[in-house]
């Protein structure tokens, strides 16, 4: 996997140097190819993609993954996907089983509450799971594309409750509004007002001649086609319109202020009529009603057409207060924002009359009166004279230095809420009437929907634009279309793949041209049965690209829908699977060829099953069997060393250690095997160990056998225990002596290979003897299988060799052939640098001690009391404690000691811990562990002293006083 790091930025090094072999996926190198090409492929793709693989979901993912899992990343490589969001496991579990079966699924905008950066929050995500098969065939694992949905569905939220204000905004507004479409002039919006108007005739759907049919003769159909013909607005004051909204349908006459505003696309085309306007009918019955309406329809007519063609909200606000203010002839007009909080208002701009000064800014309500209790009740604030009224009696002359001895303040509402202020100010005293307060209502109604429309299609432009700038930015293929499969807008990486101009592809059947043509039928009868039932389009086809080819792309479209449902518009995306395709088809040849093989695969998975829990087993019986030859060995080895045995005792006794160490050598091989055993690798010269074992070699083959040896000059140091190194020698050794008989060549050979960072040392033992057919070579290694007499072996020399060569970090084999002998190979990594002296041996008669107090703690008893036994005869005070617990409350309690020996291996807490434990208090303790066997995590017992069970006096003295001396 040696291409990671070009196209896979920091997390791909992070995936070559793990250590896959701690995992269940295993060493890198040993993946199968499938799972190495999805890494691959995963890791060139920008968006967050994460890979589960084998049963326990073992997480490998790319660079974007890792900053979507923040504060997790790195620790969450390679785990277990249940262990790294032990928050979702459950959720976690159920998708993969699903996938595992054979399920593709995809999830929007689901919610999840994750801990990424340590502390639970709530997200929502889009998750789109695909099986990944590997060379069975069969899913290994699953492949999920992650995208952060939480900011835009909070930004989807947010634009639907803008709507929804409009919505009732323009509900509620006093005014009739409509809006007409298309040349027809078929009603889309139709208020609550307008309703009322026409004697509660449903409108929406309906052409103006379907709904009202009375008018088709009055000429109103006319207007608003020269409306939509000029692009000209149309302005009605006083209209007589006759309606059948009298008793029984009744024709009733009308007087009604109305406008007809031409609505324009991006294009400048003209896509429909907005019609608004009220009904004077009351106001007409009198000359001066008439006088009023004139002067209000004029008002709100000019309003209309002035801001009609604004879309700054403050640009807008302005514009009502000047429009406002000169009708009104006041001094000032404005509109502010309201901080309901602090009681202030915000003006950003206002209209003042010649010599008058601006408002601009932030003014505190309370510097001027106490009426703005009134305002946050929604109350208009009228006041004639600000000397007179007693709300603003004490601050008459604050009022009068700003021109506004007489005003209105009329708040606005917004779902309740006091939000902004219309406000007209004069200097003089002045009355104000009901219809100039009626119309500074509709002037405020007016403006406050007018700025909320803008602002709501601010945000809707600002969305798209947000869309459109995140389509452009993916690499895959993005595309949108309306409600009827129109086609509407491609992204530039599609026209760029195709390699046609832009817009080449929209409408209904453009698209269809860069389809492959056996795949279009089915392309069409999918969108088109995606289009019928509103479900998600989900299909595969082939695409032109530029230069010709033809390459398969998943294609997927989701639908958009309103508040009630509805389809709006589709949204799509094509990513490209040729890759994968190719990889599956590949995957299914191998499939095929692998069906030959397959009785030999389950036989050596098999077989590796049964090895390893053979090695399991012995591992354990090999720790329980220590446990039990220590007290064994340390008591024997204490009455042989006792004055007054007779003959008789001395050779029982001696006969007994031969077989205890007979035993300690066979449970050694047995933790060889399981690779348990505990091993003090060093720098090795391995030709002085083979000069040192040449006599005694020699020796065990017998007159008949002839020795070489052969040592490569300069041969580097090899990293490996001296002492087992030189067991593994004399085990192969003697097979091969017993595999040529009374004659024949024993020819050992060191010399240096290349492998590893510094390079091996490759050891081989060649015999001359009858050799090996297949099935025995196959099993020659097993535990425990034995070609020799009952009696002669133990099955477990080869066994243990090769143990010792991979807990080394090397290899161990076999090659032979019936009738040309045998040759083992025993491969060990080079060390770093030269090769370490000797160490020397403890003497077994050494058994002085010294005046220590030790605090000796293991869970065996017999252990315990032998250790102790042996500490207390030569010298030392023993203070026993059979397990953690029981040392730490002697330790609590007060005890005094200088040395802690303690098993490594106990329930509930192990001696490394118990180390850790006790040296927070005392950082300078002295401590030695004793272990059945080496299963110890390295990290624990870093730095540690070790002493391997079983033990004699003299070695356990030994290692006393050299930790005592440290």
């Amino acid at each position: 996997m040696e291409g990671f790091g070009a196209p896979g930025g920091e997390t791909a090094g992070l995936i070559r140097d793990f250590d896959w072999g701690s995992t269940s996926l295993g060493p890198m190198e040993a993946w199968p190819q499938s799972l190495k090409t999805t890494v691959q492929i995963m890791l060139g793709s920008p968006v967050a993609m994460v890979l589960l693989w084998g049963p326990q979901g073992v997480l490998i993912y790319n660079d974007a993954y890792a900053r979507f899992a923040d504060r997790k990343h790195p620790e969450i490589l390679g785990m277990p996907v249940r262990e790294a969001w032990p928050e979702i496991a459950d959720f976690n579990s159920d998708i993969y089983a699903r996938v595992l079966g054979g399920e593709t699924l995809s999830l929007r905008d689901q919610l999840l509450v994750l801990s990424r950066s340590g502390e639970p929050e709530a997200i929502y995500l889009d998750l789109d799971y695909s099986p990944v098969p590997d060379e069975s065939g069969r899913p290994a694992g699953e492949l999920v594309i992650v995208v952060e949905t939480t900011q835009r569905r909070a930004d989807r939220m947010k634009l639907a409750d803008e709507r929804a204000r409009l919505e009732a905004m323009f509900e509620a507004a006093p005014s009739f509004i409509g809006l007409l479409e298309g040349p027809e002039h078929r009603f889309v919006l139709a208020n609550a007002a307008y309703r009322r108007l026409v004697g509660g005739r449903e409108l929406v759907g309906l052409t103006v001649a379907e709904a009202l049919p009375e008018v088709v003769e009055q000429g109103f159909i006319g207007l608003l086609d020269q409306v939509r013909t000029t692009g000209q607005a149309v302005i009605m004051s006083a209209a007589p319109v006759e309606l059948n909204t009298g008793p029984g349908g009744a024709v009733e006459t009308h007087y009604l202020d109305f406008v007809y505003q031409p609505l324009k696309d991006a294009d400048g085309a003209i896509t429909g009529v907005f019609v608004e306007g009220y009904d004077v009918t009351g106001l007409y019955a009198t000359t001066e009603a008439l006088k009023a309406s004139e002067a209000r329809k004029s008002v709100l007519v000019e309003l209309n057409t002035r801001i009609a063609g604004l879309n700054d909200p403050e640009e807008i606000s302005f514009t009502a207060a000047e429009i406002l203010a000169r009708h009104m002839g006041v001094d000032r007009a404005g509109y502010g924002l309201i901080d309901r909080e602090r009681e202030t208002i915000s003006i950003a701009r206002d209209w003042n009359a010649p010599g008058v000064q601006s408002l601009a800014g932030v003014l505190q309500f309370r510097d001027y009166g106490s009426y703005i209790e009134q305002l946050k009740q929604g109350v208009t604030v009228v006041i004639a004279d600000a000397r007179e009224d007693e709300r603003t009696r004490e601050t008459a002359g604050a009022l009068e230095g700003i021109n506004a001895r007489s005003f209105v303040n009329m708040p606005v509402t917004e779902e309740g809420s006091f939000v902004a202020l219309l406000y007209l100010n004069h200097g003089e005293r002045r009355d104000w009437t009901e219809a100039e307060l009626g119309l500074i209502r509709e002037v405020a109604s007016v403006t406050r929907s007018a700025v909320e429309r803008r602002r709501a299609e601010d945000a809707l432009r600002a969305s798209e634009a947000q869309f459109r700038a995140f389509a452009q930015a993916v690499p895959n293929h993005v595309w949108a279309s309306r409600p009827d499969g129109h086609l509407y807008w491609f992204n530039e990486q599609v026209y760029a793949y195709v390699g046609l101009e832009p817009g080449a592809l929209e409408g209904l059947e453009g698209w269809g041209a860069v389809v492959h043509p056996d795949d279009l039928p089915g392309a069409v009868e999918a969108w088109t049965r995606s289009l019928s039932t509103g479900e998600t389009y989900h299909t595969e086809f082939r695409i032109r690209r530029h230069d010709g080819a033809w390459r398969w792309f998943t294609v997927r479209a989701e639908p958009v829908r309103d508040g009630d449902g509805a389809v709006t518009q589709w949204v799509g995306a094509n990513i490209d699977i040729d890759d994968l395709k190719a990889l599956n088809a590949t995957l299914e040849s191998r499939v095929r060829d692998a069906v030959a093989h397959r009785m030999q695969a389950e036989q050596a998975l098999h077989q590796s099953q049964k090895m390893e829990t053979v090695g399991q087993l012995t591992g354990g019986v090999a720790h329980d069997f220590n446990n039990l030859l220590t007290p064994i060995v340390g008591a024997l080895d204490m009455l042989q060393r006792r004055p007054g045995n007779d003959a008789r005792a001395s050779r029982l006794i001696e006969g007994a250690l031969t077989a205890a160490d007979r035993a300690k050598t066979l449970v050694h091989r047995l933790l060889a095997f399981s690779r348990r055993q505990h091993l003090e690798p060093r720098a090795v010269d391995v030709g002085a160990v083979l000069e040192t074992l040449r006599d005694l070699i020699a020796r065990s083959l017998g007159p008949g056998i002839a020795l070489r040896f052969r040592v490569q000059p300069g041969l580097p140091a090899a990293q490996v225990d001296p002492n087992q190194l030189e067991l593994a020698l004399l085990n192969l050794a003697v097979n091969a002596r017993d595999a040529m008989g009374e004659e024949g060549t024993l020819s050992i050979t060191a010399e240096a290979v290349d492998c590893g960072p510094h390079g091996c040392v490759r050891i081989s033992v060649a015999d001359t003897g009858a050799g090996m057919d297949a099935e025995t070579l196959a099993r020659a290694v097993e535990p425990f299988f034995t070609t020799k007499e009952v009696g002669r072996g133990t099955g477990l020399g080869l066994s243990s060799v090769k143990g010792l060569a991979e807990q080394s970090g090397g290899e161990f084999s076999l090659e032979s052939e019936v009738g040309r002998g045998t040759t083992a190979i025993l491969t060990l990594p080079a060390a770093a640098g030269p090769a370490e002296p000797e160490r020397s041996e403890p003497e077994m008669g050494a058994v002085a001690g010294g005046r220590a107090v030790i605090l000796l703690v293991d869970d065996e008893a017999g252990v315990r009391l032998g250790a102790a036994d042996m500490l207390t005869e030569a010298g030392y005070t023993v203070v026993e404690a059979s397990g953690p617990t029981e040392a730490i409350r002697d330790v609590e309690g007060g005890l005094a000691f200088d040395l802690l020996i303690t098993d490594y291996a106990m329930p509930g807490m192990s001696g490394a811990r118990l180390a850790a434990a006790l040296k927070e208090k005392r950082p300078d303790l002295p401590v030695l562990l004793t272990t059945g066997y080496a299963s110890m995590r390295e990290g624990d017992v870093e730095g540690l002293p070790r002493l391997a069970k079983p033990f004699r006096q003299a070695e356990l003295i030994s290692a006393v006083r050299a930790v005592l001396r440290r």
